[in-house]
């Protein structure tokens, strides 16, 4: 299925309410009208069928209705991300080829304009709050009705460029499958029927909304969109909308945890999604906020892949059973198949919901899908009931001497100290133990000055095996993270040595890469 027929779906279910995003509500059928209106604004700029546009926005309904509205006409939308500087935006921006970009005001003055001489290929801007020529709203109500062939399942609709935690970000090319088959997945996981309000609160640049969206589209429900997260905006959206269903990622829970709204548990709300939620959390909250939590896993280049379901009992830890219609393994370093309970990497069949590749990267694109599988990075294992484990991206591994120790284990045992408020653990080169672990811990603002790296460590002692311990530990301020709420580590990596940190084999603060310097056996 592709999004010009959720479209032709929605056209057809008329006045049902559908949208609602801010003040501003719309129906099904109201939908698929600015749906048809953005695609046609696009395609006026000169977009030819398989080029691709590009869109910087937070969360509003342009952006939505050009996801769904220009892939329906068989042209290729680029989402961005929010929170790029000049670089980067220029960087996608050139790699992607887009012709045409679709932003406001705020965003091209702060991120395009200084680049603007380095996209040559870019031929047009259209601005949601602009005036004459580059008022994309007068566009919207001007441009002719698109008439064109439409897409197959199998065309590319988006290119979704990947967080880019370990370097420059990669993009995927995403077709119409993705988001229909994912979007089916989802709502059969989580039991989203025609009655019922979904509501995200994640940016529309990724590809976790734009599934929901799709979704919820299919299923016939409502679909709330918040501007942005914030503690109080949570609740309160669920209360004016009646929200059923919400997506969340584990950042957002600590979030939610800490700030005690009293409607929280006398809502419509039961169910929540996502990945990230430790079982204490999730045990402790459920009775709390009345919700049922389904943990899932999935990727941007495959979607959907690993979940628990709304009628399927739950494993403590687990992140579900492999959804229906795709194939999901666990292989070792050669790609073989593992036993039950063998850690290994997660593989995903290709098929015609997954990424096609990445855009002008050849080599990235074979590596990932070698063997007609889409190798994930993330390590888990499966137990003999067939329900999965996460454990840790592959290079978040540590390797102690000889030891793998998933830093999601160290940074669970350090963030449930009341003192900390978030913690990553990275691994710092050895020459004797191969790496050490070092956890980077941002402390509650009351604990600052009397929680000392010791009191951590002993902490983490009576929690993890004491080869997981960390050797180092550096507190900071905060955790850089994507628009997506992943800790960005390969910041953290490069950082280290630049400022103090503790070494418990030395029994002091240090400065400085002592981690190169060895240490006893």
């Amino acid at each position: 299925m592709n999004l010009r027929e959720c479209l032709v779906t929605a056209e057809e279910r008329g006045d049902r309410p559908f949208l609602h995003v801010g003040d501003r509500s719309w129906s099904h059928a109201e939908y698929a009208a600015l749906c048809e209106r953005t695609g046609a604004a696009w395609v006026a700029t000169g977009l030819a069928p398989g080029e691709r546009g590009a869109v910087l926005l937070d969360n509003r309904a342009e952006l939505l209705a050009s996801f769904h509205g220009l892939a329906s006409t068989g042209r290729v939308l680029v989402p961005m991300n929010t929170k790029y500087v000049p670089d980067e935006a220029a960087y996608v921006l050139a790699h992607s080829g887009a012709r045409t970009l679709v932003t406001d005001r705020e965003h091209y003055e702060r991120v395009v304009a200084p680049v603007r001489d380095r996209l040559p290929d870019l031929r047009e801007v259209l601005l949601v709050d602009g005036d004459g020529d580059q008022d994309f709203r007068a566009a919207m109500e001007a441009a002719p009705r698109v008439e064109s062939d439409a897409p197959d399942d199998a065309d590319v609709a988006v290119v979704l460029y990947t967080s880019g935690t370990t370097g420059r970000p990669k993009g995927s090319l995403t077709p119409h499958a993705h988001f229909t088959f994912n979007g089916r997945a989802l709502n059969d996981a989580i039991g989203l029927g025609a009655d019922d309000v979904h509501m995200t609160v994640l940016p529309l640049f990724h590809q976790n909304a734009e599934t929901t969206s799709t979704g919820t589209l299919l299923a016939g429900a409502q679909l709330v969109v918040a501007p942005r997260f914030s503690r109080a905006g949570f609740w309160d959206e669920v209360v004016r909308h009646r929200v059923t269903h919400a997506g969340y990622l584990g950042s957002i829970i600590p979030l939610l945890d800490a700030f005690h709204d009293p409607r929280e548990g006398d809502t419509d709300l039961r169910v929540m999604w996502g990945a990230g939620l430790s079982q204490e959390a999730l045990e402790r909250l459920e009775p709390r906020w009345g919700v049922r939590f389904l943990e899932v896993f999935g990727m941007t280049e495959t979607g959907l892949d690993i979940s628990n379901r709304i009628d399927h009992d739950r494993r403590p830890g687990s992140c579900g059973v492999v959804v229906p219609g795709k194939d999901v393994r666990i292989v070792d370093d050669q790609d073989r198949e593992v036993p039950r309970g063998t850690p290994g990497q997660i593989v995903v069949k290709v098929m015609e919901a997954v990424t096609k590749g990445y855009l002008n990267d050849p080599g990235n694109t074979e590596a990932a899908l070698r063997g007609g599988w889409v190798h994930t990075g993330d390590m888990a294992k499966q137990d003999e009931d067939g329900y999965f484990y996460f454990l840790d991206r592959y290079k978040d591994i540590i390797r102690r001497s000889g030891e793998n120790i998933a830093s999601a284990d160290v940074e669970a045992a350090i963030r449930a100290h009341d003192a900390v408020e978030d913690a990553a653990c990275i691994p710092v080169p050895d020459p004797i133990r191969g790496e050490e672990v070092k956890a980077v811990v941002v402390l509650a603002a009351d604990a600052v000055g009397t929680v000392e790296p010791d009191d951590l460590r002993a902490w983490a002692a009576e929690r993890i095996a004491p080869y997981k311990v960390p050797r180092y530990v550096e507190f900071v301020d905060d955790l850089a993270r994507t628009a997506t709420g992943k800790i960005q580590k390969q910041h953290l990596r490069a950082a280290h040595g630049a400022r103090p940190f503790h070494d418990a084999d030395a029994g002091a603060w240090v400065e400085g890469p002592r981690a190169t310097e060895g240490s006893p056996a």
